[in-house]
């Protein structure tokens, strides 16, 4: 943490992270953290199938304001694809709003914006993701 008691980029990444487990154990799902870096956050299992997905957080405030950026690599300016990742948790840690989101309803977007929450925030979204891996 920073002297001033801001949060830093890696802390809040770290925070969603946990807070897309919560919410996805909630929903059901067993969650594993992958040890080796493959380019996902968590694997969520049903007893069925496996979904790769990829957590991104911010600590803006309102649930309405702000969005996340969906980019991927150093740049941040790479897009995700359904054969990398199949959905995106998107959490605000402030106000503790997580959606899940496919990452196909994304295809071509660089961010997704916290007002479109009661569109995603049903984390069965999982499990009407048809198969997107190619």
């Amino acid at each position: 943490m920073k002297s001033d008691g801001a949060l830093g980029g890696k802390v809040i990444g770290e925070i969603g992270v946990a807070m897309a487990v919560e919410q996805l154990l909630r929903a059901g799902y067993a969650v594993a953290i992958p040890i080796v870096d493959e380019g996902y956050d968590l694997i969520a299992f049903d007893g069925r199938r496996y979904w790769r997905v990829q957590v991104k957080a911010t600590g803006s405030n309102g649930r309405n304001r702000g969005s996340i950026r969906l980019g991927c690599g150093r740049d941040k300016r790479g897009a995700y694809c359904p054969t990398q990742v199949d959905a995106f948790v998107a959490v605000q840690i402030r106000t503790k709003v997580a959606m899940c989101v496919p990452v196909a309803a994304v295809a071509g977007r660089t961010s997704i914006a916290f007002s479109e929450y009661d569109q995603w925030s049903d984390f069965g979204v999982l499990r009407r993701i048809k198969t997107q891996r190619r």
